[in-house]
């Protein structure tokens, strides 16, 4: 005999299989803490997201002009990201010249420049 489940547990259930629309703020508090213990809906930034990175620092460091720091200044902030999943040695210098070169383009207010490095 098959134990009947809780009701929290059909509409868990139901909310996966997209059945309910509109779930109550318990069920849907278990499903965003679920999400974020398996890591599920998190962007993860690679060196190759060099223009989110860019967007990243301008904004997290809106006072510091990015033509006065250095590239090692850089990779350590790009490192200490959140998101940040990649190794933390760049394989190429180009990734953190064209994340600080975006970084410049932002900061002087000009047109976002096609992203050359991904694939």
């Amino acid at each position: 005999m098959t134990r009947k489940k809780s009701t929290f547990q059909d509409r868990c259930d139901d909310q996966a299989k997209g059945i309910v629309s509109n779930i109550d703020p318990e069920t849907e508090k278990y499903f965003e803490d679920l999400a974020k213990r398996l890591g599920i809906g998190q962007k993860s930034l690679m060196w190759t997201d060099n223009e989110e990175i860019a967007e990243i620092l301008f904004d997290k460091f809106p006072n510091i002009p990015p033509v006065s720091v250095s590239r090692e200044w850089v990779r350590e902030k790009v490192i200490s990201l959140e998101e940040f999943k990649d190794s933390p040695q760049p394989s190429r210098d180009i990734f953190l010249n064209a994340i600080q070169r975006y970084w410049i383009l932002l900061w002087h207010g000009e047109e976002k420049p096609k992203n050359n490095l991904k694939k």
